[in-house]
């Protein structure tokens, strides 16, 4: 696999992810129930199924071992009707490492061993018809502030270079490199971008996604209830049935050793 980025991305790759001023749409909130969580990934699984980022699964779900630890949150987009329509997951980091480790291990070494303290912010999508770059600053709005409770200094980014544009001009995101085959999203191509939490939450909104991300602070109680993940009804969720397969029944085995 060839490692290069040129930093140049197509004005008609960013198609599809509209941009609006609207505040009536979706509410983004923290996820509190089994459900909610299985709601976002059932979304998720549709919308990357339908969009040829993973295959189809009996389970119907799609995430990562490291969203469902301890140092993890998912949070939701909730259209006017309770519907789930968006959803991000932060994922702290571990023994086990993070999801971007599987491209980009010797960068996020070189940062850790810097004495940079990482998150990783993906499992994105929004449903169809959704305003998706608003939601997208809104619920990294939420995975900032989660990001600066768990004492995160850095967040990181596996972004497709359609979207690069949209977190460099949007929240001031930098390319740290470019992977040609990433096998999470059955080999599509990658780019790994970072941005400081102090800087999402607290620099001048110089960037327009970063009015949005500032615009009300989240507070350290809404990340008190959030769900977490019993290991013993793990097993029987479709959640647990779709992580124990294949490699991520090994990436699971290892996150509850470490």
């Amino acid at each position: 696999m060839s490692i290069r980025y040129n930093g140049r991305v197509r004005p008609q790759a960013l198609a599809g992810m509209t941009d609006h001023t609207d505040h009536g749409g979706p509410v983004v909130r923290v996820a509190q129930s089994h459900e909610e969580v299985l709601s976002a990934w059932r979304l998720l699984y549709r919308i990357y199924r339908d969009v040829g980022y993973i295959k189809p699964n009996s389970s119907r779900v799609h995430t990562m071992p490291q969203a469902v630890s301890p140092r993890a949150a998912v949070f939701l987009a909730v259209d006017d009707r309770g519907r789930t329509v968006g959803t991000m997951s932060a994922m702290g980091d571990g023994e086990g490492g993070l999801p971007l480790d599987s491209v980009f291990s010797l960068e996020l070494a070189k940062m850790r061993d810097a004495g940079h303290q990482l998150i990783e912010i993906g499992l994105f999508c929004t449903d169809r018809g959704v305003n998706s770059v608003t939601v997208l600053f809104d619920l990294i709005r939420y995975a900032a502030f989660f990001a600066l409770e768990e004492g995160a200094t850095d967040i990181v980014f596996g972004v497709h270079p359609r979207h690069v544009r949209v977190y460099q001009r949007g929240l001031g995101c930098r390319v740290i490199n470019y992977a040609e085959e990433y096998g999470t999203v059955n080999g599509n191509p990658v780019v790994l971008m970072t941005s400081e939490t102090s800087t999402l939450i607290s620099a001048a909104a110089k960037f327009r996604g970063l009015n949005r991300v500032q615009r009300a602070p989240v507070t350290a109680e809404e990340f008190v209830h959030r769900y977490r993940f019993d290991p013993r009804s793990l097993p029987a969720s479709p959640i647990g049935q779709y992580l124990a397969r294949g490699e991520k029944s090994r990436e699971l085995r290892q996150l509850a050793e470490a």
